[in-house]
């Protein structure tokens, strides 16, 4: 956030991966809230036992509701990407996987 600050551009932001923000330790509100408004894209993994392996979501122990909530009440529009080159033999399958996973958590938040 300090080169974001910096520089001071509008024009600047971040590609926000709440894989690496949980390895890092980050409280998922406080860290979403800080780069509120510089998040122009989320990367979309789950981590397990603090390991940087990308998981299929719903598959670790990522607290997609503290992520996903914590976005939502920053104003950041849903978009997400899933990021799972840690199954290039079967991509459409984890793909599938990782969106239905995700689109079950989004509804149960848009209901709220």
């Amino acid at each position: 956030m300090a080169v974001i600050e910096k520089i001071g551009s509008p024009q600047l932001g971040v590609n926000f991966d709440i894989g690496h923000s949980l390895l890092n330790h980050g409280p998922p509100a406080e860290t979403v809230q800080m780069l509120a408004g510089h998040i122009w894209n989320v990367h979309v993994v789950d981590i397990k036992d603090n390991t940087h392996f990308h998981l299929v979501p719903g598959k670790g122990d990522l607290p997609f509701n503290e992520y996903l909530d914590a976005l939502k009440a920053s104003g950041y529009p849903d978009f997400l990407t899933l990021e799972l080159y840690s199954y290039p033999e079967k991509p459409i399958e984890v793909g599938v996987q990782g969106l239905a996973y995700l689109s079950n958590v989004l509804d149960a938040l848009h209901e709220d």
